[in-house]
């Protein structure tokens, strides 16, 4: 392959093969660099994609995700310190911060909270701006795994904002999908989302010494209960099943933390055992393409749209009663396809 000079204000004036073995050496600097060029949509990142997918390999994803104010943050932070007392693998955050309205970057808050492993070399920690991308999902977080699991990050664990249809994406792209909730009033109504309880594998009740703690583990059993009991469960459960465990935590005592650690490893050997995992690569590589359509033909069509001044006409045409919104963006689209 021939050599692709870069300018040094995007790649350190490194060449293109040299940037990116210093990925595969694990160098923050490029790493970060490389995620920065990737969430930008920078040209230079899709040449440095081409060379990590020559060697594609994917970490291990955990996926954690739960309404505001539950507590993942804490627990993700005493998850990591877990970790670290029994592992010597390398792991890497993806913090998906909702999106700053002026700059249009993270809010950063999970690095703050996460202060004192920022330091650790045996951990990497980056949040990116969810940039309420249409799709339900940022396109840059699988690509973001891949570069982190090209530079020797074993474990890569995502973390959410919320429980919405966004939140929901993200995590449909991981191997161990874990759903924290609390015993406060309004989770009631968040867990009762079917989606939730279909792809979460690990269940964790947080600030489970709240007096409300009683009620949510009944409602979670109860749905527990439900799900196994309807036919198309029990069709994708016939060969497989996953016992799907309810751990109660205290995030502020440091309470359960040991149990939701040997809980995701117990996962992990069940995927494996069953060539799961290898089954997860596939299933999520045809999102993320999916995912990067979307993305793409999204942008084109909205910078198409504005160019083309078409919405103060489409504006003044349903205002007067001569068309639908719909019927004029299906007209749109019908022309912009065939063209």
């Amino acid at each position: 392959m021939r050599k692709l000079a870069v300018k040094e204000s995007k790649l350190f004036n490194q060449e293109l093969e040299q940037f990116v073995s210093s990925i595969r050496a694990g160098r923050e600097r490029e790493i970060a660099r490389a995620i920065t060029l990737l969430e930008d949509q920078d040209p230079l990142s899709s040449k440095i994609m081409q060379l990590l997918y020559q060697n594609y390999s994917k970490g291990y994803l955990i996926g954690i995700t739960g309404p505001a104010g539950s507590g993942k943050s804490s627990l993700l932070n005493l998850l990591v310190k877990e970790y670290l007392k029994k592992t010597e693998e390398k792991i890497a955050v993806i913090a998906v911060d909702p999106t700053a309205q002026q700059s249009g970057g993270a809010f950063l808050g999970d690095r703050i909270r996460m202060k004192e492993l920022y330091a650790n070399k045996q951990i990497f920690i980056r949040s990116m701006a969810s940039r309420e991308s249409l799709g339900g999902v940022n396109a840059a977080v699988y690509d973001t795994a891949v570069i982190l699991a090209a530079a020797g990050y074993q474990k890569v664990i995502i973390e959410t904002v919320g429980v919405g249809q966004t939140e929901i994406d993200i995590v449909s792209l991981t191997d161990t999908t874990i759903v924290v909730t609390v015993p406060e009033t309004g989770d009631e109504i968040q867990i009762y989302k079917s989606q939730l309880i279909e792809i979460g594998d690990i269940f964790i009740l947080n600030k489970s010494d709240l007096p409300q703690a009683a009620k949510m583990e009944l409602l979670l059993k109860s749905l527990f209960a439900l799900e196994k009991s309807d036919s198309l469960f029990q069709k994708r459960s016939a060969a497989l099943e996953w016992e799907k465990p309810l751990l109660k935590t205290s995030a502020l005592n440091n309470q359960g933390i040991a149990a939701v650690v040997e809980a995701i490893n117990e996962h992990f050997n069940y995927l494996q055992k069953n060539n799961i995992l290898a089954e997860n690569k596939n299933k999520q590589l045809k999102k993320h393409l999916l995912n990067l359509l979307l993305s793409r033909v999204t942008q084109k069509f909205s910078k198409k749209f504005k160019e083309e001044a078409k919405l103060e006409d489409y504006l003044a045409k349903i205002l007067v009663g001569e068309a639908a919104p719909f019927q004029l963006i299906e007209e749109f689209v019908d022309n912009n396809l065939t063209n």
